[in-house]
């Protein structure tokens, strides 16, 4: 099935069902992978009207922000979704990720940190821990992470 085929079928859902939220977060999935950045966080914004606690749609919205270069949006949002999941550690990684492009290298150190209390094998973490010690000066800190995120397969 292509990403075209894929949209139209999520379409096909919220045409059937307005208030499916898990529609629009695939929805706006897709349209992300598609580069159709405002139509995807149109998506997730409905899905949030529709589902208020739903961390993916949050974390959703945060990518897309994220592609947009509104990375205190993002930041908002990721941080919503920690607070909505706060035992889904990809969003404290997302936050991270965020953190870190707004050059906050301690507060992205820490999102990574508490990533890694709730998966500890989670190469991603492993590695923005490593970018974010790597800025900090703590060069051997960070070699460590980086060989723990290579060790779990980051880049595979």
């Amino acid at each position: 099935m292509s990403y075209e085929e894929a949209l139209a079928a999520f379409e096909h859902a919220n045409d059937l069902d307005l208030e499916f939220a898990t529609a629009y977060i695939n929805k706006g999935k897709v349209l992300r992978v598609l580069q159709r950045y405002e139509e995807a966080l149109a998506a997730y914004e409905r899905a949030i009207q529709l589902d208020p606690d739903n961390a993916e749609a949050y974390n959703g919205k945060g990518n897309v922000l994220g592609k947009l270069e509104r990375y205190q949006d993002a930041l908002t949002a990721y941080e919503l979704a920690t607070i909505h999941a706060p035992k889904n550690p990809v969003s404290y990684v997302n936050l991270g990720d965020t953190l870190f492009d707004l050059k906050r290298y301690n507060a992205s150190l820490t999102a990574y940190e508490d990533a890694l209390r709730l998966d500890p094998n989670l190469s991603d973490a492993h590695h923005g821990k490593g970018n974010a010690l790597e800025q900090l000066g703590r060069l051997e800190e960070a070699q460590q992470a980086y060989e723990r995120a290579v060790a779990l397969g980051y880049g595979d």
